[in-house]
């Protein structure tokens, strides 16, 4: 008996998400709820997509389940390990959004999504389980907050022309955009670069690259 692509892809999924979920460890947390009270303490770390949807807060010895409806933000104390090998903290960010489709099947699409950086521009990443897909079971968006709070979406088709556009001030970086060293797997980069110099206002001509990608935590 043999399987088709979409019940493989479904099975790896299944598998993944399995994986992630038996895997997960405890993590220091912080929870800020609809009425900006926040609490802190230790929950459950899970895959992705799980944390996009809920996550476990331990309180006490019990395990109190969350979701976008009562909370507004989370984010939780994760082990990184560099390129080097070398581990090190940072704290992984979740605000409360409402996005254009769901992450997972059967859940909603208002949701919990990743901050990756918080700035004058603000970058998020958005991950979206891929079922008919096998080759890449989870799919990874990025999305672009302007200070204005508008929300924009981010593929390999239009990045160079939206960032273009939104860091046309910043013309050392403007001019790059789209050559190498400056494609769609630098974006976490170059946003951090552009709030860099958003932040101090050097001379636009001039390239820096901003403290944080040094941390040894971005390679591209």
């Amino acid at each position: 008996m043999t399987c088709s692509k979409p019940a493989i892809a479904f099975l790896l999924c299944v598998f993944i998400s399995f994986s992630a979920y038996s895997k997960a460890i405890e993590a220091n947390a912080y929870i800020v709820f609809n009425d900006d009270s926040k609490v802190e303490g230790k929950i459950i770390v899970g895959s992705k997509t799980d944390n996009e949807v809920k996550f476990k807060f331990l309180d006490g010895k019990k395990k109190v389940t969350y979701t976008p409806e009562k909370v507004k933000a989370y984010g939780y104390e994760a082990i990184i390990e560099d390129s080097d090998g070398r581990s090190t903290k940072k704290w992984i960010h979740y605000e409360r959004m409402e996005m254009e489709e769901a992450p997972k099947i059967f859940s909603d699409n208002i949701v919990f999504v990743e901050r990756e950086v918080l700035g004058e521009c603000s970058l998020f990443s958005y991950y979206v389980e891929q079922r008919s897909n096998y080759d890449v079971p989870v799919a990874q968006h990025y999305y672009l907050r302007t200070a204005e709070g508008e929300l924009i979406k981010l593929d390999e088709n239009n990045y160079t022309r939206m960032l273009k556009d939104f860091f046309a001030g910043y013309t050392a970086m403007a001019e790059q955009i789209g050559k190498k060293q400056f494609k769609y797997t630098n974006i976490l980069r170059m946003v951090r670069d552009y709030n860099y110099w958003a932040q101090n206002k050097h001379e636009a001509t001039t390239y820096k690259v901003s403290p944080e990608n040094f941390d040894g935590h971005v390679n591209n």
